[in-house]
C-alpha cells in the first residue's frame, strides 16, 4: 500500500511519500502540520517538559466537540541547524494525529515554506524537512526531545473528575457505532458493566454525526411497518425464528466466508449469525441442526415456525424433510417480494452497515467482514431495547449453561 523511498528514522532525502489507498493515514513518528489548529496536541507523554495540570484549558474540534485536556507542557525541538526551540503542548490521547500547530511556530520566527518543503526562520536558515504524505504535511519527530516525566504523572495531573469522562465519540466507536439512546439505555439499566453514564461526556452526542457511519450506513428502501402477522405475539420465546442469507461478498481469500446466516427470535429478538463458505443444501442443514440444539440445549425451548424467504436454499427437499422431521412449520414469504421479510432484512441491513462503520472507522481489511458482523451481533444482543429497557443478554443469557 506505502511505497517510500526513505527509511523513517535515517535522514530524509526525499519529501513525498507516494500513498496510494487511505489519503488520510497517519505518518509514523511523525507530527501533522496544521494550519487551522491554534494549539499544538500530542497524544505520547514522553515529549512532554514541565507538564502541569490544567483543567480550565477548553479545546474544541472543527466539529466543536470538547477535546479533554490531561495536561499542559513544553515541546522542546532539536533542529538539523542545532539549535532549540520551545513551544506550548497540550496532552490528550483524544485525538487521530498529533497536531503541530502552525500558529505557533510561527509565534517562535519558525515558518513552513511548501516550495521548498522545509522549516525555516525568517532569515532563511532551514531547520527541518517537511514530508507530503497522502493529503497532509507532517515533520518527523526525531528532532524533539524526549522528557523525563512518567506517563502516569501525565496521566494523572488532573484531579478533576470532568475531564476523565469518557468522549461521547470514543464509546460509540467501542460499542459498534450504536446510536446515544441505544447506549444511555443500556447504561441506565445495567446491561452495560465497567463504566456508568455518569463516565461518559455527553456534551457531543445530540450533534455528533460520525463520519464513518456517514459513509457505512445507507438505506435503499424501508420495510413494511408491521409486517409480521400478529398471531405471532402468541409465542413463547425461542419458537419462532426469522432467518436470512446474505452474499456472497467477492474478493476474499479462500479461508474467509463469503455468506452468513442471521436468525432472530420474534419473541424475544435475541440474534445469532453464522458463517457460510457456500449455499449448498449440506451447509444451510448444518447450520439450522446447530441453532436448533442450542436452543434446545440451553434455553430447554423448542422452534416451532421459521419465517424465511422462497430461495432455493429454503426450499430444496432435504431441508423441507428435516424440517417436518423436526415438527417444525415453514413460513415462506412472498416470491419476490422482499419487504415483507421484514425481521430478517432489516438485521441483516443493520449489520452490514455496522460491518462497513467498522471496517471503514478501524482500516480492518475487507476479509474481516464476518468478524465485524459477529461483534455488532454479540453488542447490539448486548445493548437495552428503549420498549423493554433490557437487553437480549440480561434477560435471557441466565439460561445460558456456558454463562
Amino acid at each position: 500500500r506505502i511505497n517510500t523511498t526513505f527509511t523513517l528514522g535515517q535522514e530524509l532525502t526525499e519529501s513525498t511519500v507516494n500513498h496510494t489507498n487511505h489519503s488520510d493515514d497517519e505518518l509514523p513518528g511523525h507530527l501533522l502540520l496544521d494550519s487551522g489548529a491554534s494549539r499544538t496536541l500530542i497524544r505520547s507523554a514522553h515529549h512532554i517538559h514541565s507538564a502541569s495540570s490544567n483543567p480550565d484549558i477548553n479545546v474544541v474540534d472543527a466539529q466543536k466537540r470538547n477535546i479533554p485536556i490531561n495536561a499542559i507542557g513544553d515541546l522542546q525541538f532539536h533542529f538539523q541547524d542545532n539549535t532549540k526551540t520551545s513551544i506550548k503542548v497540550l496532552h490528550t490521547p483524544n485525538i487521530a494525529y498529533d497536531l503541530l500547530s502552525l500558529n505557533e511556530l510561527a509565534a517562535v520566527d519558525i515558518t513552513a515554506c511548501f516550495t521548498k518543503n522545509v522549516l525555516e526562520r525568517s532569515d532563511g536558515t532551514v531547520l527541518a524537512p517537511i514530508v507530503k504524505y497522502g493529503d497532509f504535511y507532517w515533520v518527523s519527530k526525531k528532532y524533539l526531545l524526549p522528557s523525563n516525566i512518567s506517563v502516569p504523572t501525565i496521566n494523572n495531573a488532573h484531579t478533576n473528575e470532568s475531564t476523565r469522562k469518557y468522549p461521547y465519540p470514543f464509546i460509540h466507536r467501542m460499542l459498534a457505532h450504536a446510536n446515544a439512546q441505544t447506549i444511555r439505555y443500556s447504561l441506565k439499566n445495567n446491561t452495560i458493566t465497567y463504566f456508568n453514564e455518569s463516565d461518559v461526556d455527553w456534551s457531543s452526542a445530540v450533534d455528533y454525526q460520525c463520519p464513518d457511519c456517514l459513509i457505512g450506513k445507507s438505506t435503499k428502501h424501508r420495510h413494511i411497518k408491521g409486517s409480521r402477522l400478529k398471531y405471532q405475539n402468541s409465542y413463547e420465546p425461542f419458537q419462532y425464528l426469522h432467518t436470512d442469507i446474505f452474499g456472497p461478498v467477492h474478493n476474499l481469500p479462500k479461508s474467509a466466508p463469503s455468506y452468513f446466516i442471521s436468525f432472530t427470535d420474534e419473541t424475544t429478538k435475541f440474534r445469532w449469525v453464522y458463517p457460510l463458505h457456500d449455499r449448498r443444501e449440506d451447509s444451510i442443514l448444518d447450520v439450522f441442526t446447530t441453532i436448533l440444539a442450542f436452543i434446545k440445549n440451553q434455553f430447554q425451548a423448542s422452534v416451532l415456525v421459521i419465517q424465511m424467504d422462497r430461495g432455493s436454499e429454503y426450499t430444496n427437499r432435504t431441508l423441507h424433510k428435516f424440517l417436518e422431521k423436526n415438527g417444525i412449520t415453514p413460513c415462506y414469504t412472498t416470491t419476490a417480494n422482499s419487504r415483507a421479510h421484514g425481521v430478517a432484512e432489516r438485521l441483516n441491513r443493520t449489520l452490514l452497515d455496522d460491518c462497513r462503520t467498522q471496517l471503514q472507522c478501524s482500516g480492518l481489511p475487507n476479509h474481516l467482514w464476518f468478524s465485524a458482523i459477529e461483534f455488532s451481533t454479540i453488542v447490539r444482543n448486548s445493548l437495552a431495547s428503549p420498549k423493554s429497557k433490557k437487553s437480549q443478554n440480561s434477560q435471557y443469557s441466565h439460561s445460558l449453561k456456558y454463562r
